[in-house]
């Protein structure tokens, strides 16, 4: 009497599942702390096999299949949870932490390097601008926001009037790993390409000779890093930190820009000093509307030259209110 072996699901076969459980008698042999007697994978190798050694010496294999069947699907979906649940918790946990990064504090220092090139004279409304973040930011709550994280806006107004060019914008949307942060900005400070450049390379010969790490730098608005030394200083003193990959410090009052209620946390400066406020590397431009007072977010810039603004630039945003609340216009 010939008996025939019945296909089963997962592509299982007990011939199989004899030889892999021998290679885990082997392990645990040799290695008795790597799998206990206990584990529910060990269980699950010694009971079927055994039992289908007695079915098969006895004539009674199709049988014992079925029954085996149940056996290894219940011992299969424990290993299976038991090797997941793990991934599972910390997806949970990273979702939570993105979750929080999505609702910026007021005051939130955007440090952003604009790869559009924007022209009163080319640029039409509804057009769309975009950059990224020059480092990384770390928000109150512990989440982070990585550098080179992408960031969108689009052109509200775009035009020359006599002698006057203007251009009116808005920065709508922050990309942090797949999450979109709804943003509501103002600008407080900004660097032309060429001031940008300048602040990411040493302001003394010697450096040239030396890692970028070692190198001394000057900021946009005048603090100069040390970068080997770790520290930011001014005329006032130290004023900040560098720690490898950007610089950090507590914003002060300067010219038009007043206090915020973030004046008291560190922020990631970027290539700005703490004081830096206002148009930076450009000839006639004027910071009209930064976009902290009504219209919120709306930030307007005037040159009584043609304005251009090239990509490349530096910008120095700070968020105005709850990023879920934003009130750019569309």
């Amino acid at each position: 009497m010939s008996h025939h072996r019945p296909a089963l699901a997962f592509g299982w076969s007990w011939r199989a599942t004899a030889a892999k459980c021998g290679k885990l008698r082997t392990i645990r042999k040799r290695q008795p702390q790597t799998v206990s007697p206990n584990h529910p994978v060990y269980n699950f190798c010694s009971a079927p096999v055994a039992q289908l050694d007695r079915a098969n010496a006895s004539g009674a294999l199709g049988r014992e299949f079925e029954s085996l069947r149940a056996h290894h699907s219940s011992y299969s979906l424990l290993a299976i949870s038991l090797m997941f649940w793990p991934r599972i918790i910390a997806a949970l946990l990273c979702s939570a932490t993105m979750l929080a990064a999505q609702d910026l504090p007021t005051g939130t220092a955007l440090p952003v390097m604009l790869s559009s090139t924007l022209n009163s004279k080319d640029n039409k409304p509804g057009e769309k601008i975009e950059g990224k973040l020059m480092q990384e930011v770390l928000l109150p709550s512990g989440a982070k926001i990585k550098s080179g994280s992408h960031l969108t806006g689009h052109v509200i107004l775009a035009e020359v009037t006599g002698s006057v060019s203007r251009i009116t914008l808005t920065f709508d949307t922050l990309e942090n790993q797949g999450h979109t942060i709804p943003l509501n900005v103002s600008l407080r400070a900004m660097a032309a390409t060429e001031s940008v450049f300048q602040a990411k390379t040493p302001i003394d010969a010697a450096s040239t000779y030396e890692s970028s790490y070692g190198w001394t730098t000057k900021q946009v608005g005048g603090d100069v890093v040390f970068r080997g030394r770790g520290y930011i200083a001014s005329p006032q003193g130290k004023v900040g930190r560098w720690n490898g990959t950007g610089a950090w410090g507590k914003l002060t009052p300067a010219g038009d820009c007043v206090t915020t209620n973030s004046n008291d946390q560190e922020q990631a400066l970027g290539v700005f000093s703490t004081t830096a406020c206002g148009i930076y590397g450009f000839e006639n431009l004027k910071l009209t509307h930064p976009g902290s007072t009504a219209p919120l977010g709306q930030i307007t810039l005037e040159s009584t030259t043609d304005l251009l603004i090239r990509g490349g630039s530096g910008w120095l945003l700070l968020v105005n209110t709850a990023s879920g609340n934003s009130a750019n216009p569309k």
